[in-house]
Formats: structure tokens, sequence, C-alpha cells
């Protein structure tokens, strides 16, 4: 590796400094720097990273204050022949934005150091200087573009345990930068993925695990090596140019005082809107999570309808209540929505699912008594059949009302057309059915054993019959206002035809699609053959003794 050039590019003043000579040569440089700009150990990570020799400061140290025109800014070192590496070193001074500007502008690939003890706080990101990159980043990237790299660098983890704890820590990360994302975007449809490629990296303890550290360090170095090297995401500064393209973006930058970051005041709605939004979001959900577990055991929740209506009423109106005092902040807005999608979603899903329930339940009940209906007579009236689907469907009516919700306009009413269609071609191909006739065949076996007929015929010729019975419907787009229903039979074959306008009040109750014309043939034999007139009887003299 050739001797290494560095420099002071801009000082404490935020002056640059023009004179720097890095000996550039005409290829493509990979530029790397490392956020944010206060006490994360940047300068030793880098300086273990590229052997570098970036000053070290010490916070307990106290030494005498330094000349803001020698104190540096921002420090790059070349690396090689076109690996540049930045250090910013200055905190608190109207430069450090623009520092950070300038490392988003020119930069392939950008660190950003977080400890893992501080994942857990509020603080545990720089917000402002993240949220500055993030602007820079949206100014001057395209979706369609090269993306620069952006690591999240987690340091001093104790321990990376599981791959599936590493995942965990990784999803709580980027949910916390894609809510620093969308503090700072006007534009809602613009992705942070879009604009950056994000990485999350641990890098255990340097003393604690010094072999794990190192094993991480030299991964982590090759992984930025790839970067820059790779092209994908190289913006393309030759070494010739480095210097007037960054002195060009510093003046620019100092000439234009316009700043993008959101106000206090935005920050302030940002935190709160999230505080109150997490914290009645757990409350609710632990309501709702109750209500899960006994749909999901087949139990309707007593008077659900206006226990429901009263957790989404209480839920918005205490979360308007404590975020009234910034009603207009847009992410404050974007919270609420997000609050009401929530409760709408599990609400409808738990409706939906009772209403699944009921309708299952008034099914059983009518198939329950038609069987019984023919134990008991071996035919079922027409007068019967409508008093058993009334029956169903007062009880089915009666349980829905307790579920709908007003307030989130959840109405039965489409279940109840369902549920009449369903139990008219429960009734109408009842008899059909092989069920009904197994059970109407023991009942007349029954009848006979029960009679103790003394004639038995000598001979019995074996014969088959056949019965075709097809029911057909039609389903039309509407809701169940138009229905028609006629049946036609000759001997044993039947056909039922059927036609209903129900097939939008279905999908409003977030069934499936229904078809447009459905056919269900059925086909019935009856079959006799002949028995043995002395089998017949030593079972009538088995029945005497």
């Amino acid at each position: 590796m050739s001797e290494m050039k560095r420099g002071i590019l801009i000082n404490g003043h935020g002056e640059f400094n023009s004179s720097l000579d890095l000996d550039l040569g005409p290829s493509h440089l990979g530029i790397v720097s490392v956020l944010p700009t206060f006490r994360a150990g940047k300068s030793s990570l880098l300086n273990d990273l590229f052997s570098t020799s970036f000053t070290v400061k010490h916070g307990f140290k106290k030494g005498r204050k330094e000349d803001p025109r020698k104190a540096a800014g921002l420090s790059v070192e070349l690396v090689g022949r076109d690996l540049v590496v930045f250090d910013s070193e200055k905190r608190g001074s109207s430069t450090t934005k623009k520092v950070v500007t300038l490392q988003a502008c020119l930069s392939d690939v950008v660190v950003f150091i977080v400890f893992e003890s501080d994942l857990g706080r509020r603080d545990s990101f720089d917000i402002e200087v993240i949220q500055s990159f993030f602007v820079d980043a949206y100014k001057i990237s395209h979706p369609e573009g090269l993306k620069s790299k952006l690591i999240i660098l987690v340091r001093d983890v104790h321990d990376a345990g599981t791959r599936k704890n590493q995942k965990n820590m990784e999803r709580l990360i980027l949910r916390k930068l894609e809510k620093l994302w969308l503090s700072c975007r006007q534009d809602r449809t613009a992705n942070l993925r879009s604009f950056l490629d994000i990485a999350v990296w641990h890098l255990p303890h340097h003393r604690l695990k010094l072999v794990e550290y190192s094993e991480s360090l030299k991964n982590l170095h090759q992984l930025m090596i790839d970067a820059v090297e790779g092209g994908k995401f190289s913006k393309s500064i030759d070494g010739f140019s480095f210097t007037t393209y960054s002195q060009f973006v510093w003046t620019s930058m100092r000439e234009d005082e316009t700043e993008m970051l959101p106000k206090l005041a935005d920050l302030v709605a940002m935190n709160d809107s999230d505080v109150q939004f997490g914290r009645i979001r757990r409350e609710s959900w632990r309501v709702i999570e109750a209500w899960r577990l006994r749909v999901d055991s087949s139990s309707i929740i007593f008077n659900f309808g206006p226990a429901a209506s009263d957790l989404y009423t209480k839920a918005l109106r205490e979360f308007d209540e404590k975020t009234s005092s910034f009603s207009e902040n847009r992410f404050r807005r974007t919270r609420r929505q997000e609050l009401i999608d929530l409760l709408e979603n599990a609400i409808s899903g738990l409706f939906v699912d009772q209403l699944k329930l009921l309708q299952r339940a008034a099914n059983s009940e009518v198939r329950t008594k038609l069987l019984e209906e023919v134990r008991r007579s071996g035919i079922i009236s027409e007068t019967r059949q409508d008093s058993i689907t009334r029956e169903a469907i007062s009880r089915f009516c009666s349980g829905a009302e307790t579920l709908e919700v007003s307030d989130l306009r959840l109405s039965a009413y489409a279940a109840r057309i369902e549920l009449e269609n369903a139990l008219h071609s429960l009734i109408t191909g009842f008899s059909g059915s092989a069920v009904a006739q197994g059970t109407a065949a023991s009942r007349n076996a029954q009848l006979s054993r029960s009679n103790r007929r003394t004639y038995i015929p000598g001979n019995i010729l074996p014969g088959v019959s056949l019965g075709l019975s097809v029911t057909s419907e039609v389903r039309n787009n509407g809701y169940g206002n138009a229905q028609l229903w006629s049946s036609y039979s000759n001997g044993p074959h039947t056909l039922n035809l059927g036609y209903a306008n129900d097939a939008d009040a279905v999908l409003q109750q977030g069934g499936g699609g229904v078809p447009f014309i459905r056919l269900q043939p059925s086909l019935r034999f009856d079959i006799d053959a002949p028995y043995m007139c002395s089998e017949l009887q030593k079972r009538r003299q088995g029945g005497r003794g």
C-alpha cells in the first residue's frame, strides 16, 4: 500500500481548504464516511478498518482550546490509490449539518454508528444528523439511479445470539429508520429503500471479544470494498475533479442557508404521536387478542357490537385528547390513520368470523331438524320446512344483531341473505341426499321389523332404478333483493332452478368471489335384491325365540 496522504478539507470555521493536495489520479474514487459527529468512536473505527491515522480524542481529558481555523471540521485521508475516507470531528457548530450534507453528496458508503445499549432509548439515533442525511439523500438520489450504501453499525454487541435475535434487532432498527424517513418527507410514496441500500452490521466489543471483533471488522471492510469497487453504488467522482467538485458543493451549501429539517415542534409532535400510538395500540390489542382467542375456539363474544364500538371510539378519543396540541401536524395525522386502520381491520375480522360461526350453527340446526323429521314421519311437509327455516334465520338474526358495529358500518344484512340462500339450497336438495335417503331407509326397515309381517314372497326379482337430481342457481351482482326458486319432478328425477342477486353482499362481508352459475347434480341408485325364504324364516323364528 502506498503512503497515505491526509489533511483537513474543512476547518472549524467551515472554510474549505482548496490548497489540500492528495495527489489523486484520474481513476474513479471510492468514498467512505462515518456518522454521527460526536463520541461514537468514528476515528478509532476508521483506523481499525483502513489503517488510517485519524486523531482519536478522549472525552474525559480536558485540554486547551483549539483554534477553529486549525481545528478539523472534516478530515480526509487517501487509502491506497482510489479510496478516500472522511472523518468529521466538529460538533455543535453551524457547519455540522453542512458537513453531513457534503458527505451525503460525495460518499458511496455511509456508516452510521449506534451502540447496542442505546437501542431501547428514545435518543438512540442522533435524530438531527440522520434526518439531515435522509433529506440530502432524497434530493440528490433517484429511485432508478445508483444508490449509496447505508450501513447501520451496532457497536459493542455483547451477545449476537441466534439468527432470530439478530433479525429482531434489524427489524427494530429498520422501523426506526422508516419512521425518521417519513418525518422528513412530504412525498408519502417515496420509499427509503428506493434511495438507499441499507445493511445492519453487528460489531462485538473490541476489548471483551477481540477475536470476534477482528473477524467482524474484516468482513465489514470487505463489504465496503465490494460496494465501492463494484461500481453499483459509485457516484463516479474521479481524482482530478474531487477537490473542485467538493469545493463547489460546499460553497453552494454555505450560500444557501435554507434547511429542510423539521422544526422542533414537528419533532415533538412526531415523538408524542408515536408514544401515544404505541400505548393505545398495546392497550387495545390486549382486548382484541382476548376476543380473537374466544372466536378461534368457536365462541361468540357476548354483546360484541357495543363493546367493539366502545373500544374504537375510546381509543380515538384518547389519542385525540393526548395529541390535541398539534392536531394539524402531518405525522400526527398519519399515526391517527394507522390507528384507525389497525382497529377497523381487527374488529371487521372478528365480526365476519363470528357471523360465519352463526351461519354454520344455523345450517347445522336446520340439517339436524330435517333428519329428525325424516326419522319421525319419513317425509317433510313444505309447511314444516318453512317453519324450520324461519326458526333458524330468526335465531341467526337475534345473535347477529348483537355483533353489528354501527360506528364502522358493519351490518349483518348480507350475511342473512347468504344464509337464506344456503338454507334454501339445503332444503331443496335434502330429500335427494344420501343422508336423508339412508335415514328414511333405516326408518322403513325398523317399521318392517316391528310389524313382523308373516307374508314372505317366494321370490323377488332383482332390479336397479336410477334417479337424477339437478340443482342449479344463478347468482348475479346485487344485495339479495330479488330471489326466485322453482322445482320440477318426474318420478325419481328432480330439477331445481334458482336465482338470487346477492354476489355483492357476499363480497362486502369479506367472502370470496361468487360464481355466476352453480350446478350441483346428484345420482341416486335404488337396488332390489332377492332374499332366500329360508333365511327370512330363520330370522323370524329367532325373533320369536
